[in-house]
């Protein structure tokens, strides 16, 4: 792939402190905040730069619900692949029937649903072996699933490739409030985990009309 054929893409400040969390080797990760805050464009970011730099590894990305991954996350991916010069068919290929991405050096990329109204032991994912996940939109899904896909990383890291669990989200009092915002805002977030807050401020991406119309928002909205 010639430099001339791939573009640049530069990480937000937001985004960076996600990469330098899993170079530091933190197994759980959650980048949380507002919308629009290119949480989902960075978790696409993070995993097909890991699918292109390492030969061979497997990426599971989930979402509660297949037909709302397929309409939202899956094209983030389709559009951060497209914004690094990949090319479907040239640089990987789509097994549309399976769900997963296969690149040219082996690398898969599975985009998996996590629904326990479906699926209540989470028997399609229990097989799984998996270098690292992505869960968007992880306070949709029960604390179980978010369990079942942390056993199921790091179980084909053959050269010490990273293995952690990257979760986005937006603002919920659920279990993932309990287990990252909490502990993170008294100071007792153990060493394993990190939790990285995002403002749509910090999209540079966002225009200052847009940014102008949240801050007309109810106050309600505003302050989760």
């Amino acid at each position: 792939m010639s430099t001339e054929t791939k573009p640049r893409i530069l990480p937000t400040r937001k985004q960076l402190k996600a990469i330098r969390a899993i170079k530091a080797g933190i197994r759980y990760i959650l980048t949380g905040g507002a919308i629009s805050t290119a949480k989902s464009y960075g978790l696409a970011q993070i995993f097909i730069s890991m699918a292109m730099q390492f030969p061979r590894t497997r990426y599971g990305i989930f979402r509660k619900n297949l037909t709302v991954l397929k309409r939202t996350t899956y094209q983030t991916f389709r559009k951060v692949a497209y914004e690094y010069g990949l090319v479907e068919g040239q640089h990987y290929k789509i097994n549309r029937s399976e769900m997963y991405w296969e690149f040219n050096n082996g690398t898969q990329i599975f985009f998996l649903e996590l629904d326990e109204t479906k699926d209540p032991d989470f028997n399609k994912v229990k097989g799984l072996e998996l270098t690292a996940a992505g869960i968007d939109e992880i306070n949709e899904i029960v604390k179980e699933g978010w369990l079942i896909v942390g056993s199921r990383v790091g179980r084909e890291n053959r050269n010490g490739e990273p293995q952690f669990v990257l979760g986005t989200c937006n603002p919920a009092d659920n279990w993932v409030k309990d287990t990252f915002y909490t502990p993170w805002i008294k100071g007792t977030l153990p060493a394993d985990f990190a939790f990285i807050p995002s403002l749509p401020k910090d999209n540079p991406h966002n225009s200052q009309d847009y940014l102008d119309a949240l801050d007309r928002m109810p106050p309600q909205f505003k302050k989760r």
